[in-house]
């Protein structure tokens, strides 16, 4: 029909790729409800058109169905069975809404899929921009206007970090996209950009996320089959090991070295406890969702001990005192930080098997498509 628009499942996903990177920075957890919108956007759109041009593979879909049965299952024995069910209802929405956004991203044509790529590349530089901005300006240049000030001198970089562990998993994102539009400087650029925004906003642990992702990714360009192929099981064993070494973590802060930060200290206190929770439900678990309801969660960590016993952290973060006083850390601050262990808690070994089986079961559809090397 003439004057009647053409608007296609790539045409939604124009607003999340432009505004996406952005909202990592500032409002981080606002990610999920652009999310949910998008994917129901889609929804609608292909309904409508009464298209549905690809799915995701059936054993992909059985997989992760399989392992959100049994996440719902885990209400029947969980802690506390409100938390399981409210999680189980967005854990649906989220496995349903992945193959409606990758449906509408591949099912398109070149012209649509190119502006994508360019719209989501100038969101992500601008974004990275912005975040580098708030460091130098120590939040001063939209942060603290929209969350309001702050009286820390760390609290800047604590906020920010978030939206930087974001803006790196993007970045592979943009620069596949990059790349296959022949721009391979610009796709470089912004996959080693991160590390000097991550390096400036202390993001130790993503910044050794972003090293591993650097040597992965030239390990599965170079060898594509076999790195898929070795990572469903390396998959596997990383899932089934993890709470063992963390048990290793000692009960007494203090024996811990002081070459370790105060919120790395945290971090070790929340997995130590955690761990210790799992090996009291192994098989089960406590529940989905229910690792902000485990007894003994809410008790705080003894942080400021190790502090007293480690003067030189002390010079160096002279407010960190304050800051602990007015945020107490707890032991399981709504979930362990680490989502192997989360889904130890959570869901018990049966859990981690049929997790690390749907992950693996893609890794070898991956395996299974891959084509020659550089093609």
């Amino acid at each position: 029909m003439p004057g009647r628009i053409d608007l296609r499942p790539a045409d939604v996903l124009i607003v999340p790729a432009t505004l996406m990177p952005v909202i990592a920075v500032y409002g981080t957890l606002r990610l999920s409800i652009l999310y949910a919108i998008s994917a129901a956007a889609i929804a609608a759109l292909l309904l409508y058109r009464k298209s549905f041009p690809l799915l995701p593979s059936i054993p992909v879909l059985i997989s992760f169905g399989i392992l959100i049965g049994w996440a719902g299952l885990s209400s029947f024995w969980a802690y506390d069975p409100n938390h399981s069910l409210e999680r189980l209802v967005k854990l649906v929405w989220i496995v349903l809404g992945v193959p409606l956004l990758f449906t509408a991203a591949k099912t398109t044509c070149e012209a649509r899929r190119r502006r994508l790529t360019i719209l989501l590349a100038i969101g992500w530089s601008i974004a990275a921009a912005f975040l580098i901005l708030e460091v130098v300006f120590d939040g001063g240049f939209l942060l603290q206007t929209i969350r309001g000030p702050w009286l820390h001198d760390v609290a800047a970089l604590k906020a920010l970090k978030r939206g930087g562990t974001i803006l790196l998993i993007l970045s592979w994102v943009v620069a596949l996209g990059l790349l296959n539009l022949r721009y391979r400087f610009a796709a470089i650029v912004i996959l080693l950009l991160p590390g000097f925004f991550l390096n400036l906003i202390d993001a130790n642990a993503a910044l050794v996320g972003w090293l591993t992702a650097l040597l992965v990714g030239i390990l599965v360009w170079l060898l594509p089959k076999t790195i898929a192929l070795w990572g469903a099981f390396a998959v596997l064993f990383v899932l089934l090991a993890t709470p063992f070494a963390t048990s290793k973590i000692p009960t007494d802060l203090t024996r811990l070295t002081d070459r370790i930060s105060s919120p790395g200290i945290h971090r070790m206190a929340m997995w130590k406890f955690t761990t210790d929770r799992i090996f009291e439900r192994p098989l089960m678990g406590w529940g989905l969702e229910n690792s902000r309801a485990i007894p003994g969660g809410r008790e705080i960590v003894p942080i400021a001990d190790w502090i007293r016993s480690n003067p030189s952290t002390l010079s160096q973060h002279p407010n960190l005192p304050k800051l602990l006083e007015d945020n107490p850390p707890e032991y399981l601050p709504l979930h362990p930080h680490n989502i192997i262990l989360q889904i130890w808690l959570e869901l018990g070994f049966v859990g981690v098997v049929l997790a690390g089986s749907a992950v693996a079961v893609v890794l070898l559809i991956v395996e299974k498509r891959s084509g020659p090397k550089h093609q």
